[in-house]
């Protein structure tokens, strides 16, 4: 089952990477990136309707994939509104910082992110191998695929939700080339 899992939730994923451009260049990064969130989150409470029911499981996968589209291909492309914006408020252009602040991040996040399944697992009393598995060895398989998911999107929602570069951008983009033309 691991497999049809795993298809239902990258193959929705791979094929709508190919519309994210156009969708992007119509309704900006932002919007939906929150589309995305709400996505994710509704997959994730049909999988909680019957988590016992394969199809149940499949469908909130097949939504959680497509939710992530938006937001694990748009999340690189902050980045350079960041620096926009550093440079806007600061006259200051730090490029060299915010990528490398950037790529820390995903690396430290990734690492502690890996880390966790397992301290979860282990903390949870899974055992591996083990076809039977304690109440809380399963409660920790939930938290990690559904409830920790879910709590981390809905935090990535409310930030989405007051974030408001997509307004400003154009704004920003006007400021720092007049600054440029008149040096």
């Amino acid at each position: 089952m691991v497999g049809v899992l795993t298809l239902s939730i990258q193959l929705p994923a791979l094929l709508l990477i190919l519309f994210l451009t156009p969708i992007i260049k119509k309704y900006g990064k932002t919007k939906p990136m929150l589309w995305g969130t709400i996505l994710f989150i509704i997959g994730t409470f049909i999988i909680m309707i019957n988590m016992t029911n394969i199809y149940f499981v499949i469908i909130g996968s097949i939504l959680r994939g497509i939710g992530r589209v938006p937001i694990f291909g748009n999340i690189f492309a902050l980045l350079p509104d960041t620096v926009e914006y550093g440079e806007w408020k600061t006259g200051i252009r730090r490029e060299g910082l915010v990528y490398s602040g950037g790529s820390m991040g995903t690396k430290v996040g990734t690492g502690i992110g890996a880390a966790s399944v397992g301290w979860i697992l282990s903390f949870g009393g899974y055992i591996g191998g083990k076809s039977i598995q304690s109440d809380s060895a399963i409660f920790a398989i939930n938290s990690l695929f559904l409830y920790l998911p879910i709590l981390t999107f809905i935090i990535l929602a409310i930030i989405l939700f007051f974030y408001n570069m997509d307004k400003i951008y154009p704004e920003i983009i006007k400021d720092l080339q007049k600054r440029k033309d008149l040096n």
